[in-house]
């Protein structure tokens, strides 16, 4: 094989994984990037079908569906019936999209032979072989489910699935997808997500400023949508909890969402995330349909985790309750459920052992980096690692990690704890220790 027409399939194979439709120096004004990438692969594997064009390019069947709908219009694309099967569709091009397929065939090849040739002759083997076995390595983990940072390439499919959004008619007010441009405007570039499974975007999670005064700096609007056969699955949740610990780093302190009143599902995740409701508006706009819609305002407080801490001891809840569930909720653990587990290790599970606090703590590292798969001894390390190095530092700062050496008396024993409470040390001591265990967690969560 032309060792340019290697080097250009496997770069084409490797876009095709990586989402990247951009065939933009080979296309006119008439046709679209993600068009010109369908002209291609129905020219080089003519009787393909839409199914079978989304899978080769990762993408959403019904987006491929509507770019090809428009290529027949325009009348670069036929439809046939499959000669093995008349009941199947398949594609082909006509004169017009033959022409400009041989078009951006060699304007390709002409691009990828001017970079090519620039490679050294005798690493140009290597480098063949290094775009083979990255193109394996993805065919190998295109099954796994991962949340990423969104690119342009994803647009295609982010797009599709705000499509999908609009057409229900309860998502958003908009009527129409905006150009990647317009959406790229009104966005912030920072805490951008995509959930990846089955090789694919779907589903997505960006912010927008609330407003552009510097006194709401801080507050942000959150969008998030999931495509529609993948909803249930616990994905708007996971890209949620993402979200919520990105932003809190960029120094946001409130997230907002308005929500369309009859979308109870987005509602109920929200809720399910630890946003509260605010509040409420009648009859604010009509919906694609023209029928009036409330709205339901939605908010998360991004509180700093000392105050919060802090907060929870001075209501009444112990040193273990307070600082872990100071930090739960970004787990996607119910307020409740976290106070109610952390219960029992107050005051070192009251037999003045281990620090409440300190026990708090190493339950948050346990959320964040504990041992869940089996016959894993890296993670299980890992996790013991994370334990070990907080310790150290409570220690360093406080010279132990006991509750009745930090009070200088025992909780357990009835006349030491008189004592306790004749000096006031539940007042004095546990909020220090408190604050230490927050702050060495929030740190070392930081800079992972």
């Amino acid at each position: 094989m032309d060792l340019v027409k290697q080097f250009r399939e496997y770069t084409r194979q490797l876009e095709c994984h990586l989402g990247n439709m951009n065939q933009s120096d080979c296309c006119c004004c008439e046709v679209s990037e993600v068009q010109c990438f369908l002209i291609v692969e129905i020219g080089r594997n003519p009787g393909l079908s839409v199914k079978e064009l989304a899978g080769i390019l990762h993408v959403d069947k019904s987006g491929v569906s509507r770019s090809v709908e428009e290529l027949v219009q325009k009348g670069f694309v036929e439809r046939k019936p499959s000669k093995e099967d008349r009941r199947f569709v398949t594609l082909r091009l006509l004169p017009k999209g033959q022409e400009r397929f041989e078009k951006i065939e060699q304007g390709m090849y002409l691009k990828f032979k001017d970079v090519f040739e620039q490679i050294p002759s005798d690493k140009q083997g290597r480098v063949l072989e290094a775009l083979k076995l990255y193109n394996e390595a993805c065919l190998k983990v295109e099954d796994k489910k991962m949340i990423r940072e969104m690119t342009q390439n994803d647009w295609m499919q982010v797009a599709e699935i705000y499509s999908q959004g609009l057409e229900k008619g309860i998502s958003t007010f908009n009527t129409q997808c905006p150009a990647y441009e317009e959406w790229d405007r009104q966005h912030l570039n920072s805490c951008r997500f995509v959930y990846i499974e089955d090789g694919k975007v779907v589903g997505w999670i960006a912010i927008s400023p609330s407003s552009n005064r510097c006194a709401y700096k801080g507050c942000v609007e959150m969008s998030v949508y999931v495509e529609n056969d993948y909803q249930g699955r616990g994905i708007g949740t996971a890209l949620v909890q993402k979200l919520k610990m990105e932003v809190e780093k960029e120094g946001y302190w409130s997230i907002n969402s308005t929500i369309i009143s009859m979308n109870t599902a987005s509602i109920a995740l929200h809720k399910k995330c630890g946003f509260r409701e605010i509040g409420y508006r009648e009859r604010v706009a009509k919906d694609r349909f023209g029928n009036w819609q409330n709205t339901t305002l939605m908010e998360l407080r991004l509180d700093n985790k000392i105050e919060k801490s802090a907060a929870y001891f001075k209501n009444g809840f112990n040193c273990s309750q307070s600082v872990f569930t100071a930090f739960a909720t970004d787990y996607g653990m119910s307020e409740e459920l976290a106070l109610k587990v952390a219960t029992q290790f107050g005051g070192g599970a009251r037999k003045g052992e281990m620090c409440g606090a300190v026990a708090g703590a190493l339950m948050v590292l346990g959320l964040k980096y504990g041992h869940f798969h089996m016959n894993a001894p890296e993670e299980k390390a890992n996790a013991y690692k994370k334990a070990e190095e907080f310790m150290n530092r409570f220690i360093e700062k406080n010279g132990t990690v006991v509750c009745r050496e930090l009070l200088g008396y025992d909780v357990s024993k009835p006349a030491d704890m008189e004592k306790i409470k004749e000096l006031e040390l539940f007042k004095s001591i546990c909020p220090q220790m408190i604050q230490c265990a927050t702050e060495i967690v929030e740190q070392m969560l930081k800079e992972e």
